[in-house]
């Protein structure tokens, strides 16, 4: 026959596994679940202003060859290309580059599309666009990418932030697509990004051509709904003919 005693007993042991149950299933799933990072698809654009102060004025120098792709027909290749909203970042100096690549959660940038002015050697980041050419003010190129690797980035307090925090931001397999026009990249250019980034790199070693249909040039409109870029009217839809990826580390001989 249970004892009154015996029954308190029970009921406190039952409850005591009650609670330990809930306590250990709850630690069992915090510790069992890591939080996983959610990654992004991220787009930086070139500073290079529209020079025309007409519509007119852009027509007469896209049909007399005059003409040159600016940061509105950038955005137009990205917008026609599914983007939604103002779905890029303009980055017109080699910090607020980095700074783009910086700010995002560590492991989050699964792709980075850099659509630009290019020269063999360098990313156009800021520049100025006249009848005979396009001309950088600002441009990304081998020298000042080394020297962020071997000296980080500084911080307004003063501070250093090693050039491996910046790496961390990418993803596994993360990839980056520079879609560059004005001239192709060098595929050595190509490989510094890779080593510098330490991720994948993929662009073109030819010209991009960003063309409009001629029809409407002639009835007096700009229809950048109707942007191709080689041909395609979504960039993405271009296929780079170069991937490069880091490099393998030199292992030092002992002397």
């Amino acid at each position: 026959m249970t004892t009154t005693l015996e029954r308190i007993l029970n009921k406190a042991a039952i409850r005591f596994d009650a609670v330990r149950d809930r306590v250990t299933d709850r630690a069992e799933e915090v510790l069992g679940s890591k939080k996983r990072v959610q990654t992004r698809e991220i787009w930086a654009v070139g500073d290079f202003p529209n020079p025309w102060s007409s519509e007119q004025e852009e027509i007469d120098a896209l049909l007399n060859d005059e003409w040159f792709p600016s940061t509105k027909d950038f955005a137009a290749a990205i917008k026609n290309s599914g983007a939604k909203g103002k779905s890029y970042d303009i980055v017109n100096h080699s910090a607020s580059f980095i700074n783009l690549i910086y700010l995002q959660p560590k492991g989050s940038i699964a792709r980075l599309n850099f659509v630009t002015h290019g020269a063999s050697d360098s990313i156009g980041l800021q520049g100025r666009i006249e009848n005979d050419g396009v001309y950088f003010d600002e441009e990304l190129e081998a020298g000042v990418l080394q020297g962020f690797k071997e000296n980080g980035i500084l911080k307004n307090d003063g501070t250093v932030v090693p050039w491996s925090d910046v790496k961390a931001r990418f993803a596994k397999d993360a990839v980056i697509v520079v879609y560059a026009c004005k001239a192709a990249l060098s595929e050595d250019f190509l490989q510094t990004l890779a080593d510098v980034f330490g991720v994948t790199v993929q662009g073109f070693t030819a010209e991009l051509h960003y063309t409009y249909s001629e029809e409407a040039l002639q009835n007096g409109k700009i229809d950048r709904k109707h942007l191709k870029v080689d041909g395609q009217s979504g960039i993405k839809l271009l296929s780079p003919n170069v991937t490069k990826k880091p490099s393998a580390p030199v292992e030092s001989t002992p002397p």
